[in-house]
């Protein structure tokens, strides 16, 4: 069996469905449950690194054990319901108090800080390294404006300090395209590259600070999810791309 090139992401009945081929020779049980669980596919009485998964009122899939990201799709499914989607309420916009920027104070060391990790300076939504830090801007994928308009006005002090400042929520770009995006959400705005994992990242933000989701961006974002592969929901930084020499 060769091994799938995609995987298809689709709602029925308003429940997520994660299809997961894998290229598997051991026969596993293939009875529908109620309940997640993974256990390891054994063969010729060793475990192998591949996971054999039952997901709630669907055919089993199988799927690497070591595929953080594979295991995250799968889990998704116990979060969602007729009223989530991926784990998101789905909800219009409601501006509990008057957005202010200085309630969303971040770092002045951010670029710095998101370049060490990415291990160079590359912007994601252009695909490309930048030479020095003059030439990108800090990007909050989950905008601070988005973000309260979402539920975050309703937060603590802290929380709304500690989103502003979250590396999982920041990208680099130049200033064009990062005035292009503004605080706009994906129903309105999209990256010409890596649009899979701009989507799939700004759910995560949204789902780890308790944020809500209306029809539109949820749309948008299922348009999205439906052309991507695993692969495309990790971002894949150039490593040609290296940090500037002080």
């Amino acid at each position: 069996m060769k091994c799938a090139q995609h995987v298809g992401l689709v709602l029925r009945s308003n429940l997520l469905v994660v299809l997961v081929a894998m290229s598997i020779t051991a026969i596993a049980h293939d009875e529908i449950t109620t309940t997640f669980e993974c256990h390891k596919i054994v063969v010729d009485g060793e475990e192998t690194d591949q996971c054999h998964c039952h997901v709630p009122g669907e055919e089993p899939v199988n799927s690497s054990c070591d595929d953080a990201l594979s295991m995250e799709l799968l889990l998704e499914l116990e979060k969602v319901d007729q009223n989530l989607f991926f784990g998101l309420r789905v909800e219009p916009e409601d501006t509990c108090t008057e957005y202010n920027v200085a309630e969303y104070p971040s770092g002045s060391t951010l670029d710095l800080i998101k370049a060490q990790e990415l291990g160079g300076i590359f912007g994601a939504f252009e695909d490309q390294c930048f030479d020095t830090y003059k030439d990108v801007d800090v990007d909050h994928l989950v905008a601070r404006k988005e973000a309260h308009d979402s539920g975050l006005c309703a937060a603590e002090a802290q929380t709304k300090i500690d989103f502003s400042n979250d590396l999982e929520n920041i990208a680099l770009a130049s200033a064009s395209v990062n005035r292009s995006k503004s605080d706009r959400d994906p129903a309105d705005w999209l990256p010409d590259h890596n649009a899979c994992w701009y989507v799939w990242q700004h759910m995560h933000v949204k789902r780890k600070y308790d944020m809500t989701i209306d029809e539109a961006e949820k749309n948008a974002i299922d348009s999205v999810l439906q052309e991507c592969t695993i692969e495309e929901l990790v971002l894949e930084v150039d490593e040609s791309c290296t940090l500037p020499q002080f």
